[in-house]
Parts: structure tokens; sequence; C-alpha cells
């Protein structure tokens, strides 16, 4: 039909008629479709794989180092070159290499993260750092930075209207999710199409689709394809919110 004929990225005005209880109301609608949208052109840059917060005087008053500046480490991620170079939380990193950190404002969050991307992937640093209140050094090798959500490969379905995307490093660390989860992660929803009616969320883990199980895209695709092959009057969707699983069920209403 003409909807199947619409181009990727074109807009079409059309007047919808709808019953509203006795009455038959017209509505004018604006269908736009949109191209999957493909991973953007990230560049790599080195990363060590932690989080740190400035030590701003305050703190560093209160942990009996007045007058210390660097970033004390908050968080290190699994198997990532920080872990792996035997950096720990609590550590005060105050010199990468020849680069000191001067940090010890709010705004200077970010002075450690810009040292380490100018650097090259796979280059050795020193780390000189205060642990337990003693100087130390550690020698990491830089990895490279992972995929942002914002980049990743998505895939559009038209039918159901909601668009998805593959889980990244970053939804793991902030979701606290193991390697054995898998799936796809609901980036966007059409309030008004199927998904949206049945209570689907932007930032929903889809991890089955009727019988199917959800791994990744492929996976999803095939799920979407099955499904209109045979036109079920009732979809059954497993999702993951928060730390809850749960059920949805959608009625789709197919063209003959």
């Amino acid at each position: 039909d003409w909807m199947e004929a619409l181009k990727p990225d074109e807009k079409r005005t059309v007047v919808v008629e709808l019953e509203r209880r006795s009455s038959r109301v017209l509505s004018v609608m604006v269908i736009e479709t949109k191209a999957d949208e493909p991973p953007g052109p990230q560049v790599p840059k080195a990363w060590l794989g932690c989080d740190v917060q400035p030590m701003l005087p305050q703190l560093a008053e209160a942990l009996g180092l007045a007058g210390t500046k660097g970033v004390r480490v908050t968080d290190v991620f699994l198997e990532t070159p920080a872990e792996q170079g035997g950096i720990h939380v609590g550590d005060i990193i105050q010199q990468i290499a020849d680069q000191p950190v001067n940090a010890f404002r709010e705004s200077d969050a970010q002075i450690f993260f810009e040292i380490i991307r100018h650097r090259k992937i796979g280059e050795k640093v020193t780390l000189k750092l205060l642990r337990d209140g003693k100087p130390a050094e550690l020698e990491v090798t830089l990895g490279s930075s992972p995929v942002e959500p914002k980049d990743v490969k998505r895939g559009r379905d038209k039918d159901f209207e909601f668009v998805a995307r593959e889980i990244t490093f970053y939804d793991r660390v902030g979701r606290r999710w193991g390697k054995e989860v898998v799936g796809c992660v609901v980036d966007s929803v059409e309030p008004s199409g199927w998904a949206g009616f049945a209570g689907l969320y932007q930032g929903d883990l889809l991890l089955k689709i009727g019988d199917k199980d959800i791994r990744d895209l492929a996976t999803l695709k095939e799920a979407m394809q099955d499904l209109k092959k045979r036109k079920p009057a009732q979809v059954t969707v497993m999702i993951r919110r928060g730390i809850q699983t749960g059920f949805l069920s959608l009625e789709p209403q197919w063209e003959e």
C-alpha cells in the first residue's frame, strides 16, 4: 500500500477517520518514516576504565591530606585496563606519565579523562598516586574506549512502532548487568503505536517476543518477521525493567 511505498525520512499528511462512540471524527495525522540509524563515526580514544571524583579542598582536609590535588577513584570497571593495572577504589591519582592531575574543583572532574583521551591506545603509562595516604606508582596499559549508546546500531519496527538498539558497555556498568544478560534495549517508542499501547517504555530490555528469545538485533528482526507471517491475535513480550522481569501483552490489528 502507500505506506509501504514511503521512502526513508519522507513525511506525508493524511486525513484519518475515527469512530468515537456513535460519532465519526476526522483527524489530521502526519506520517513520517525514518531510516534505521547507522552507527555514528565514533573515533576510539585511549581509555582506562574507572570513574573518579576531584579532590575538593574540604575532602582532602577531611582525609588528612590538606592541599592534595588529583582525583579519587570511585569505581573500577571489571575487565578493563584499570582493573588489570591494579587500580583500587580510594586511590588518589595525582600524575599520569609526565602530566599532573591538577583537579581540586567540581569543574575539574574531566581533567583526568581528557589527559587519558589525548594519549595513545596501547600506550603504557605510569600513574603516581596515593594509596592509604602513602605514595605509590602503577604502570597501566591504556585500552580503547567502548562504543557509546548513541553510536551503536539500531533497528526500527514500523508495525509495532519502536526502535531498539544493542546493549553497550555503559548499559552493563550503569545497570549492573553481567555478561549473561542479553537482549535489545528499547531506544524509543511511539506512544500511539501497538508497543506504546501495550506499555513498552524507553529503556526496557527486550528478552523474548512470542516464543523467540532476543539476543541481539538479528534475533529481534527474525522474531518480528515471524510475527508478521503468522499474524497472531495476541503477542506476549518478555522484558526487563530495572531489577524486575515481566510480561506485556500486545493485540495488533494486522492488515489483511
